[in-house]
């Protein structure tokens, strides 16, 4: 997703709306994250479509990320830590843990695969992402 097309659109049109229209997860479990592939198992698959209720605050956590990216709140500040870069770039969009069902993370090939918003602000490509826990929740509803 370009940024400059997420403020240009509106979430009836939106290209967000359409991806999350129906969704099919095929949820795959191990006893423990090291496990193989033949130690995994696929549990029951199903489709998924937003509630109501689900899209409501879909659409209003998507707003909420278009607004930041119109007031500038991708711009980036270098953050200290050990790595192979020595840093990494934090930006002041609201994080999985301040949302309920979606949030922006990186999706660059690498750090170089940039995008710009329209106050000149740099920043590793972005894209949309169910939380955790909602995604959770739809497995435990699925189940």
């Amino acid at each position: 997703m370009k940024l400059q097309e997420l403020i240009e659109e509106n979430w009836e049109e939106s290209t967000f709306k359409e991806y999350i229209n129906k969704i099919l997860f095929v949820p795959v479990y191990s006893d423990n994250k090291d496990s193989t592939l033949e130690e995994k198992h696929i549990g029951k698959s199903f489709f998924w479509s937003p509630s109501m209720e689900e899209e409501n605050s879909i659409k209003k956590e998507w707003e909420q990320y278009k607004d930041e990216v119109i007031n500038g709140q991708c711009k980036v500040h270098k953050v200290i830590i050990k790595s192979k870069k020595g840093f990494k770039e934090v930006s002041k969009l609201a994080k999985e843990s301040e949302t309920l069902t979606i949030h922006m993370r990186p999706h660059g090939r690498d750090s170089n695969d940039r995008d710009d918003d329209t106050l000149g602000n740099s920043i590793v490509k972005q894209c949309f992402w169910l939380n955790k826990n909602f995604i959770q929740k739809l497995l435990n509803e699925n189940s």
